[in-house]
């Protein structure tokens, strides 16, 4: 990775200010994630959304309380931070929780809004973690991020065809020679993925470091999975990756979100936390996975969000980082936006 000591690296401290929320967690579980987002009510109230799924009465849509924030009030908002039209600037961390960056300082105005990163109109890139903290990087050596060809959700694309992951332990990374197409054939851009117009598919993940032995090898434990290899705080160590995919059939993609996308036959298909496609399972229609659920394999979501999509009956889906889709709830409040946008969701095709 393309982090070294050579660049400013300036984290910003969770605030003390964290916006309330009510909630409840069951289980304590790592914050491993990069799609956490937030839902917009038409009432102006602000829901955040965690990355992760966890058992039949997981929580994971949440209200966050005392921040009421109808459109004329956003300013921009991407998969795990927003700014006001006041100018200031919330994260929310892979768990759900939000932070108001009340004293958060830029140099410039923003020029480039990401997923999870902004870049400055003098080129600074500001990154936010899965911790919901930020990262300022001054500039990457020898690369101009003023001015972008594209911009993505965890990646981004230079004016000179560079292309870096940007991951959600907030550090980049150089994927240029792993790109085997041509730039100006991308006609999707997801938080996580992209997809040309020659039926290809690139994914932007994590994965895990493995341990090796003296002689190494990679370590396997009881489970025939490989041994994470670990900070001196305890945590797994990750690797930015990217995937190539073909036959994608571009053509028939009609409905886009953040890791997922539909196609004209209701199926559903999936980008992990670590890139994986689809988790290897072909024609995924969504079927009837709740007692309070009804069918969906011949009907399309209402709003499209990062990690989530709801249907016009109000039934919301988290999609999580392992690339499953789950049953949350039924809202009681109409979404008014969600954070992620995109011209397919806008079209009768």
């Amino acid at each position: 990775m393309k982090n070294s000591l050579k660049f400013l690296l300036v984290i910003t401290l969770l605030c003390i200010s964290v916006a309330g929320l009510t909630r409840r967690f069951d289980i304590v579980v790592s914050s491993e994630g990069t799609a956490q987002s937030f839902v917009f009510y038409d009432t102006g109230e602000v829901g955040s959304v965690r990355s992760f799924f966890q058992g039949q009465s997981s929580n994971v849509l949440f209200d966050v309380e005392h921040l009421y924030l109808p459109e004329s009030k956003i300013d921009a908002v991407r998969a795990n931070y927003l700014r006001t039209s006041d100018g200031e600037i919330y994260t929310v961390d892979a768990n759900g929780f939000v932070y108001h960056k009340r004293y958060y300082e830029l140099d410039s105005s923003i020029k480039h809004f990401g997923g999870n990163f902004f870049v400055t109109r003098s080129g600074q890139i500001h990154i936010v973690r899965n911790d919901g903290a930020i990262i300022k990087y001054e500039a990457i050596e020898g690369v101009d991020l003023r001015n972008l060809k594209v911009v993505g959700g965890n990646y981004l694309v230079t004016s000179d065809d560079r292309i870096f992951m940007i991951d959600f332990k907030g550090f980049y990374s150089e994927k240029t020679e792993l790109f085997e197409d041509s730039l100006d054939d991308i006609k999707i851009l997801g938080h996580n993925y992209i997809v040309l117009s020659n039926n290809v598919l690139y994914t932007f993940g994590s994965e895990t470091v493995a341990s090796l032995d003296e002689s190494g090898e990679v370590i396997i434990d009881e489970n025939n999975e490989a041994v994470a290899l670990l900070d001196q705080n305890g945590e797994k160590q990750y690797y930015g990756a990217m995937y190539r995919y073909e036959n994608i059939e571009f053509e028939s993609i009609v409905k886009v979100g953040g890791n997922f996308f539909f196609d004209k036959d209701f199926n559903i298909h999936t980008i992990s936390l670590s890139g994986s496609y689809d988790r290897g399972i072909a024609d995924r229609k969504l079927k009837v996975v709740s007692e309070h659920d009804v069918d969906r394999s011949a009907e399309l979501p209402a709003f499209y969000g990062t990690n989530y999509f709801v249907y016009e009956d109000g039934s919301f889906y988290l999609l999580d980082n392992d690339g499953y889709y789950n049953f949350v709830e039924i809202l009681s409040k109409r979404v008014a936006m969600t954070g992620f946008a995109h011209e397919l969701n806008n079209s009768s095709k």
